[in-house]
């Protein structure tokens, strides 16, 4: 992760996007102070309680003040729903080892496990008692967004939630995630790899290469009339749901990994309109001549003019 600077408003959904290892799940475990050893975390993620109060540095805070913080404020559902749960005991015990955790009375926390998981539409007597292979793909991924809100965080990180979901399924998820956040007035950060799959829920776009953030701004500039070439270049490579398999195109080449970013513009080795600048010096994240919009990117006008754009929510061609 290479000087990320990102802030997510109160109440609205940050949608982080990009290829697999661009960083995404990195940056959502950084948020919350669990990036995994060996990776060090450095600089400022602070965090506003919404009393008003001074703001919390996550990264200065003691295990007894994570164990609060996490879960009690900031919540995430990790990816894979199929991994999330221990398959040798029943999902209740997850719930009530959450509770026993932050000193939560099991009764109290079950009544409001059982009533977060009839707002999922789900039985909340069947799922409890189940064990995590009696669960369907879509009721893994529901008991597990009940699990990260049954401590009544302010912010739930979804990392990937739709992963391993058809895209019917996918979209009748996320259409729940809308739902819920706006019944339990939520911010959330959405992780994904496919434009599509953010187009209906996301307020914001932050689209992340290489442990950078080279797009930011207004969902619907972003997906209307991206001017980072990557950008532009990823929605033609996503399967939304009105697009025919043979108008996907993907990107040529590979994403770096993070001991090998190129130097310059680290999206230079697969971009149609890199040039001897963009090999040896990185652009900066400025602002564009659209509204909520910064881009990284020495030609955003060259990349508008010059590459195909599809709309990613509608399947449509908009230049």
């Amino acid at each position: 992760m290479n000087d990320v600077n990102l802030s997510i408003r109160r109440g609205e959904t940050l949608a982080i996007v990009g290829e697999s290892g661009s960083g995404k799940s990195t940056l959502g475990s950084l948020m919350i102070d669990a990036v995994q050893d060996p990776g060090q975390t450095t600089g400022d993620v602070r965090y506003y309680p919404e009393s008003g109060s001074d703001p919390i540095n996550v990264l200065e805070l003691n295990e007894r003040q994570q164990k609060r913080i996490r879960w009690e404020e900031i919540s995430m559902v990790s990816q894979a729903a199929t991994n999330a749960f221990n398959p040798t005991i029943p999902i209740k015990r997850h719930f009530t080892d959450t509770f026993a955790a932050h000193d939560v009375p099991r009764e109290t926390g079950l009544e409001r496990a059982r009533e977060i998981l009839s707002d999922l539409g789900l039985d909340p007597d069947r799922i409890l008692d189940a064990y995590q292979h009696e669960l369907s793909g879509g009721q893994k991924q529901r008991t597990q967004l009940a699990l990260s809100l049954v401590l009544d965080p302010e912010i739930v990180i979804l990392d990937e939630p739709t992963s391993g979901l058809d895209l019917i399924v996918q979209r009748n998820f996320l259409s729940l995630i809308y739902e819920i956040k706006e019944e339990y007035e939520l911010t959330l950060v959405l992780i994904s790899h496919d434009i599509p799959v953010v187009s209906g829920i996301a307020d914001r776009i932050a689209v992340m290469y290489a442990f950078d953030i080279v797009e930011s701004g207004d969902a619907r500039e972003i997906l209307l009339e991206p001017e980072h070439p990557y950008t532009r270049l990823m929605a033609q490579s996503s399967l939304g749901m009105d697009r025919a398999a043979d108008e996907i195109r993907t990107i040529e080449g590979d994403p770096p990994d993070s001991i090998n970013v190129p130097s310059g513009c680290p999206f230079h080795p697969r971009c149609p309109l890199a040039d001897d600048r963009c090999e040896v010096e990185e652009p900066e994240l400025r602002g564009s001549e659209q509204g909520d919009h910064e881009v990284a990117c020495f030609y955003p006008t060259e990349a508008v003019e010059s590459i195909p754009h599809f709309v990613a929510d509608t399947g449509g061609e908009s230049r």
